[in-house]
């Protein structure tokens, strides 16, 4: 079992590379087409701070969309998160690791700190092992306690692998139209019932991706 694991780390750094050339090809090689950017823009002209949110089955184009930016990404500590932190580490981010089973407080502080400080963020509120479009409390909680905005994000595209993980990972293919959506600010206020603002995120986040489909099939010719 010790030689397993210590294969598998071995092969972590192959991973990772393999991850990030994927992302830059594939990334490279779609037709994309982003709407609602207007959200995030009128934030950046106000000099606010937002973290987008983004369902862990539907990252892939928004990652690539987003590189470069300095934007600060809260990855687990999963083996498989280590694969995910190295790859985007290349493409432009920040990692803080931890997650809602593993090194969460910790890494919570370390967000809330670098935004504080003038950095974006994102956060996948479903992960790191679901269950899928479960929006957990963790993400309410770095917005309220950083008073970074919420921008729901997804992304869907015309021809696509759809993996048969709990998340239902959607890895668009080569020549294929993508559709990046963005959803209106959200803020989180002290006083904010989280409980029911879960809910409102959940409902928030999965509208967004019926309205990428929407526009991808319907406005899109």
């Amino acid at each position: 079992m010790t030689t397993i694991k210590k294969n598998r780390k071995h092969l972590i750094p192959l991973a990772a590379r393999v991850a990030w050339l994927t992302l830059n090809v594939i990334g490279r090689l779609v037709r994309t087409r982003e709407i609602g950017k207007e959200h995030y823009f009128r934030l950046d002209q106000q000099a606010k701070r937002y973290i987008f949110c983004l369902w862990h089955g539907r990252m892939f184009i928004p990652i690539f969309i987003q590189r470069k930016k300095g934007i600060v990404a809260m990855v687990s500590q999963h083996s498989d998160g280590e694969i995910i932190a190295r790859a985007v580490e290349m493409m432009g981010y920040i990692t803080v690791r931890g997650s809602s089973t593993r090194g969460g407080m910790q890494a919570l502080k370390e967000m809330v700190r670098l935004i504080r400080k003038g950095a974006n963020g994102a956060m996948m509120p479903d992960g790191p092992r679901g269950p899928k479009g479960d929006f957990k409390e963790g993400t309410l909680a770095l917005a309220q306690l950083s008073g970074a905005y919420l921008i729901p994000m997804t992304h869907a595209a015309s021809k696509a692998k759809v993996f048969g993980s709990w998340d239902n990972f959607v890895l668009a293919k080569p020549f294929s139209r993508v559709v990046v959506a963005y959803g209106e600010p959200v803020f989180v206020p002290k006083e904010a019932d989280l409980g029911k603002l879960k809910e409102e995120m959940e409902t928030r986040m999965n509208n967004l991706v019926e309205e990428a489909e929407k526009y991808l099939w319907e406005e899109w010719k």
